[in-house]
């Protein structure tokens, strides 16, 4: 549930209770959990950037830059990499999470909008 703009979230369980509110980079997307479930990836369509929260405090880690209009996130089966999908920009992203750095740029075609990533 957004206010403020656009730019403050409200994170729910699955049952509705709500557990706080976390201030985002705006128009956030796609939200998926690293595969230690210690961080939560947010894609922000209106920075873009993809930002890591961490998942007990509801704090922003860190905050990387993307090509324009980040949506669909998924991560490599063993964790090493958050790919983005980037649909004004028609590129694919790779991040490194350890790092929190862009890593490459692949380019996807038109709009590229979700990323499925298999074993």
């Amino acid at each position: 549930c957004a206010d403020d703009g656009g730019r403050r979230y409200r994170m729910a369980l699955p049952d509705g209770r709500e557990v706080g509110v976390v201030r985002l980079g705006g128009a956030p997307y796609d939200v998926v959990a690293a595969p230690d479930g210690a961080t939560l990836w947010v894609s922000n369509a209106g920075s873009d950037t993809v930002q890591a929260i961490d998942a007990q405090r509801l704090r922003i880690n860190v905050t990387v830059p993307v090509p324009r209009g980040p949506h669909g996130l998924a991560f490599t089966p063993d964790g090493r990499e958050l790919w983005v999908a980037s649909i004004d920009a028609n590129v694919v992203s790779v991040i490194d999470p350890a790092q929190a750095r862009l890593l490459v740029t692949l380019p996807a075609g038109a709009r590229p909008h979700v990323i499925l990533i298999g074993p």
